[in-house]
């Protein structure tokens, strides 16, 4: 005798009334399922649920009961992801803020730098010494020094923007002082003088300092020695660069300062006209001497022994004024601004 199979309604997805299949007296569970929705009992108790790829799969309370653990171990790990995206958000927009508050302090410490720096248009060190300035380019100056004149005629070509050294500009930047330079040197040989170019550039991160090329009209016949007396003074040196042995004396003369000295590096620079000079890199910036090139001039002009120490000297508003108009009187000719 064959057991009446047991019926139950269901709904269909549709909303209208269904039956669901028999189950076999056996008590296997076999079922087929209209719906994802649709769900039956076979004879032994257990529950056929559609699964999402079609098939169906029985499970029985304690199956239930496993999938509860893991839905709860599933819940835990997504909440632990959670927490921790949430930590790495909160630790980068820390780290953000902390960025956001150091800037402002970068920018207050280089306003102030420039504001101090008596090369900066604008800064009130620089409206003291103004009247000094005898032509102006679009990113470069010429301005004679506001102490420590070696010689007649000794005066800066300087970068209008507040960079740290002429090896740090654009070509826009390096082609005015270029042409200062030429223009300096067609002036004083018509007086029958070279011209010796000086550049220490140091503290390069600080922002303190400003690149500026101090240029020294010197006689011919000095001039034509000078190489040799910037050589001597560089070999004869101490041991500040004595990490760099092999490369004490580094010649400009074919690759250029910007080809020779890699860039954000501290160094001094002599230049004898446009034919190129002599470089060196500083290892040691507290043991460098910073008036080395000014201490070899006063060796080769003979000038008297004072003069090593005057390099803080400033002389009064009228002797500079009186300097300043002889010197615009001697370069008006020569002047390559005046065409801008």
């Amino acid at each position: 005798r064959e057991r009446t199979p047991f019926l139950r309604a269901t709904a269909s997805p549709s909303g209208q009334r269904g039956t669901a299949p028999t189950a076999a007296r056996s008590g296997t569970s076999r079922t087929t399922t209209r719906s994802p929705s649709t769900t039956s009992l076979g004879s032994s108790g257990t529950r056929a649920r559609r699964t999402s790829t079609g098939t169906s799969r029985a499970t029985s309370p304690r199956g239930r009961g496993t999938r509860g653990r893991s839905s709860t171990s599933t819940t835990s790990t997504t909440t632990t992801a959670a927490l921790t995206c949430t930590r790495t958000a909160r630790g980068a927009a820390t780290a953000g803020l902390r960025r956001s508050a150091a800037r402002p302090r970068r920018s207050r410490t280089t306003a102030a730098c420039q504001d101090r720096c008596h090369f900066c248009f604008g800064g009130q060190a620089r409206e003291r010494v103004k009247h000094l300035t005898i032509a102006i380019g679009q990113t470069a100056y010429l301005v004679l020094p506001a102490s420590g004149r070696l010689v007649p005629g000794h005066c800066q070509i300087v970068t209008a923007e507040h960079l740290p050294s002429t090896r740090a500009t654009d070509d826009h930047v390096w082609t005015e002082i270029r042409n200062f330079k030429k223009c300096l040197l067609q002036m004083f040989r018509s007086q029958g003088k070279d011209v010796v170019f000086l550049e220490c550039a140091t503290s390069l991160g600080s922002g303190r300092g400003h690149a500026a090329v101090d240029c020294v009209p010197v006689p011919e016949d000095v001039g034509a020695d000078a190489p040799i007396y910037f050589k001597q003074g560089l070999d004869e040196a101490e041991s500040e660069w004595s990490q760099h042995h092999a490369k004490r004396i580094i010649d400009t003369g074919k690759k250029g300062l910007r080809g020779s000295i890699p860039d954000n590096f501290a160094y001094f620079h002599v230049e004898f006209g446009l034919a190129g000079g002599y470089a060196h890199v500083i290892d040691d910036e507290q043991k460098w001497n910073k008036n080395f090139g000014r201490d070899i001039l006063i060796g080769m002009l003979g000038l008297p022994e004072e003069r090593w120490h005057q390099r803080a000297r400033q002389e009064s508003l009228s002797v500079q004024q009186q300097w300043v108009k002889q010197f615009r009187e001697q370069f008006d000719p020569y002047d390559w601004t005046k065409q801008l």
